[in-house]
């Protein structure tokens, strides 16, 4: 039996190391680095933008935009693109390629490279819907972009479906704000496609919810009462574009100094305001109104100066224009000419040199990202080099381990068989004992019955004493003498035993000590070990010479001791105990 428990363990051992070596084999050779761009199914998950704090993404990002704002559109550029190159190239979570993807592809669209802003913008969709990310308020951010291009490129298609993903985005956050500002964007649309009227619907639109909901002040409104200001004018509603833009004007007078986007808005309403004047011909206001815009253009940020100069200076040239000074006319247009060539020769060298340090970057990310897959292939081997000599570690020390067990296992099995005998030879000799107790206890019984008849006989024989003659009377006595003598005898006998029954079921009292709500008398414990070696009611009487019913009377108040109910059988009670 033994010999066929040992192969069954080496059997064992043996299945569980090729086991081990299969799998060891399957690591090394099946396995082999995963392509980021091939994403398997996955559950939904969150987009955690708390990451953003961790990977430092939001100062990278503001020194990009420094850059932007301040007309070094080269800078912002090789800013935005090595954020790109540094998310593709190290292993950081998905939310923080999509991030560098969406600036990167929103920057592009702002310096009017449309076709490469796409790319980027539509990786930033594309590996958010990959990563199994649910909606979220930076997917509405994308989004809006990306509707942004579609508005620059005038794919009007392309801008109206994705500001209405955006704005289902909006509607599921609850936030009136973002809903207003969709409307707005969708008007901007339609403005530009010249569907005014459409305009004019998404633009109040925009506008009443605002004050529906009463949203607190933001840079929202200044754009509402512009785009109204602006629709209305198209329309000829001279009067309600001029309420617009006048409310856009005195409220960034209040914010001067508090708002940084206050002297942008001033620029802003006073050129709306003053071609509102040019058309109702109230020449000395548009021209008042447009000098004043003129004074806030040296506040504004590089990117800001040089889309809203030109503008500026078209009415002043219009304004010339109209009243026959062709000096200020010919200034004016001079200085539109110099600015649009400016204009033009800087946006053409920006152009050649974004393009160039795009080529340089791209190329210079190509070689990264081969020399990135030498290095990757040369960790794969020498990590699937280290799996394999831990495995076999792995599996030696497993072997070691089933060895020890099997001999741990083959000596518990001796140890159990062991005492097992020993259980086996205990019971035998506790039988032996029981039987000799009986044995004993009988025979004490059959004497305790005979020194009752002995003792009957005296006393019949004491009481025709007196009948006899005096010889008689001796003999008699003589033989009342040698009874007595033997009764004294069987006394000591029966002593003996109590004292030797007492002895053997010491272990026996104990164990029933330990289930007594009272303490039992010496007689009491006497009876119970009687009564667990199957004594009969009248063989316990006879031995203590008592009555039956003072048997059942003490088996009761030991029963009660016990905490045994009346219908339960004190000799299984006594028999599972011991």
């Amino acid at each position: 039996m033994k010999s066929d428990y040992f192969a069954v363990m080496r059997a064992l051992s043996q299945k569980t190391y090729f086991l081990l070596m299969g799998l060891l084999c399957l690591l090394m050779f099946g396995c082999g680095e995963k392509d980021r761009s091939v994403t398997d199914v996955k559950e939904n998950k969150l987009f955690n933008e708390e990451l953003f704090t961790v990977y430092r993404v939001a100062e990278e990002n503001k020194l990009t935009w420094n850059f932007f704002r301040e007309g070094q559109v080269d800078s912002a550029i090789v800013q935005a693109f090595g954020l790109v190159q540094q998310a593709e190239i190290e292993n950081v979570p998905d939310e923080i390629i999509i991030d560098a993807y969406f600036h990167l592809g929103l920057l592009l669209l702002r310096t009017d490279i449309p076709n490469l802003s796409e790319v980027y913008l539509k990786k930033a969709i594309d590996h958010y819907h990959a990563s199994s990310f649910l909606p979220s308020p930076y997917l509405r951010k994308v989004y809006a972009a990306y509707a942004s291009l579609g508005y620059a490129r005038e794919e009007f298609q392309k801008a109206f479906e994705y500001y209405r993903n955006a704005m289902a985005i909006c509607e599921k956050e609850m936030n009136p704000l973002l809903v207003a500002g969709m409307n707005n964007n969708l008007g901007l649309v339609h403005l530009k496609m010249k569907q005014n009227d459409s305009a004019l619907y998404y633009f109040e639109l925009a506008k009443s919810y605002h004050t529906d909901h009463k949203i607190d002040f933001s840079e929202l409104v200044f754009s509402m009462n512009n785009n109204l200001g602006q629709v209305n004018y198209l329309l000829g509603d001279y009067e309600r574009s001029l309420s617009m833009y006048s409310e856009n004007f005195e409220r960034a007078q209040l914010l001067l100094g508090e708002y940084n986007q206050a002297p942008k808005r001033m620029v802003t309403s006073s050129v709306g305001m003053a071609l509102n004047y040019l058309d109702l011909q109230r020449l000395n206001e548009a021209e008042r109104q447009i000098n004043i815009g003129a004074s806030f253009l040296d506040q504004l940020n590089t990117y800001d100066r040089k889309k809203h100069k030109p503008e500026v200076l078209d009415i002043k040239r219009k304004i010339a224009y109209i009243r026959g000074s062709i000096t200020d006319y010919d200034y004016h247009n001079r200085q539109m000419e110099a600015l649009t060539d400016s204009l033009d020769q800087d946006r053409q060298e920006s152009m050649a040199l974004v393009t160039a340090k795009i080529a340089d970057l791209q190329l210079k990310l190509s070689q990264l990202k081969v020399d990135s897959q030498a290095v990757k292939q040369q960790l794969n081997r020498v990590l699937m080099l280290s799996i394999g000599i831990v495995f076999m570690l792995l599996a030696g020390l497993l072997l070691i381990a089933l060895r020890k067990r099997n001999n741990e296992l083959a000596a518990q099995k001796v140890l159990t068989d062991t005492e097992k005998r020993n259980k086996e030879l205990e019971k035998e000799k506790l039988e032996l004992q029981l039987r000799n107790q009986k044995r004993d206890l009988n025979e004490l019984a059959a004497h305790t019955s005979a020194l009752r008849n002995i003792a009957e006989e005296t006393r019949q024989k004491l009481k025709i004493l007196n009948r006899f003659g005096e010889d008689k009377q001796k003999e008699e006595l003589r033989q009342l003498s040698n009874l007595i003598s033997t009764q004294v005898n069987e006394s000591r006998v029966k002593s003996l035993l109590q004292q030797n029954l007492e002895k053997v079921n010491q272990e026996f009292f104990d164990k029933l000590k330990k289930h007594t709500r009272q303490n039992l008398s010496r007689r009491e414990k006497e009876f119970c070990a009687l009564v667990r070696l199957n004594f009969t009611n009248n063989q316990i009487a006879e031995l203590n010479s008592v009555g039956e019913g003072a048997v059942r009377v003490s088996k009761h108040r030991i029963k009660q001791k016990l905490g045994l109910e009346k219908q339960d059988s004190l000799q299984e009670f006594l028999n599972q105990l011991y």
